[in-house]
């Protein structure tokens, strides 16, 4: 899908491509397809990020919104936010106002490919979980435990 003006695209076709040939192949069966997608004009005013999503044996990676490669919080985002950005290798400034986090291009890459990626790949894998929460935390796991083998 081509990007949108106001995106960026995190993860590139070769990057995934190297990814996926450290991923055991036992992992990717019956994964049928992963897109790229481009962003919306819907994502791009939202406030929230989606980064990835799974459905029916595809992994779609989200484009992410160039406004939020640096952004401004007046007290510190939630601990799962800050997660994310310490994932994403962001630099996190104090200011006499809050907090300022700046995104780079290869903390975002590393970001898509060694969280989001995999988080999306544990819902692939999870054929037991019912719950949302059971999943998302299954997934989440899944994620950090790939990351320390295979990063």
């Amino acid at each position: 899908m081509p990007l949108r003006a106001g995106f960026i695209k995190p993860v590139m076709v070769k990057d995934l491509i190297a990814l996926l040939e450290k991923i055991p192949t036992q992992y990717l069966s019956g994964l049928d397809d992963i897109y790229l997608l481009g962003g919306t004009d819907k994502v791009r005013k939202s406030t929230q990020v989606v980064y990835g999503m799974y459905s029916c044996s595809d992994i779609f990676l989200c484009a992410y919104p160039k406004r939020f490669m640096q952004e401004r919080y007046r007290q510190a985002p939630a601990p799962h936010h800050l997660n994310d950005y310490r994932i994403m290798q962001a630099d996190v400034t104090s200011t006499s106002d809050g907090l300022c986090i700046s995104c780079s291009k290869e903390g975002m890459r590393y970001f898509y490919c060694y969280d989001v990626f995999l988080h999306e790949l544990g819902h692939h894998l999870d054929t037991w979980n019912f719950s949302q929460a059971d999943r998302e935390g299954w997934a989440n796991w899944f994620a950090c435990m790939s990351r320390k083998l295979i990063s």
